[in-house]
């Protein structure tokens, strides 16, 4: 999770952009919603195959701790990237 959040702020924030970052975590019956969302303001700076790999590792990862215990659901397009994590935790 915490790779979504560091994503967020090295391509979402630039001063000279108008910069939205949100970081939503919420734990509501046995449910952790993690949700980050930012605007793409950094495109220069996007290694897509970095990217890949990287959430390539992260659904790993999320395998072999919380095996049929979670969804996670990315969506991006070239102004926005966001993440929505579920995990049960019961």
């Amino acid at each position: 999770m915490v790779n979504f959040i560091e994503n967020a702020f090295k391509y979402g924030f630039n001063a000279a952009e108008n910069s939205k970052i949100s970081v939503k975590i919420v734990i509501q019956e046995g449910i952790l919603h993690f949700n980050v969302f930012n605007n793409i303001v950094n495109q220069n700076m996007t290694d897509e195959e970095s990217l890949k790999v990287g959430l390539k590792n992260t659904t790993e990862h999320l395998n072999q701790v919380y095996f049929d215990k979670h969804t996670l659901t990315v969506n991006e397009d070239e102004k926005t990237y966001e993440a929505d994590l579920k995990i049960n935790l019961i």
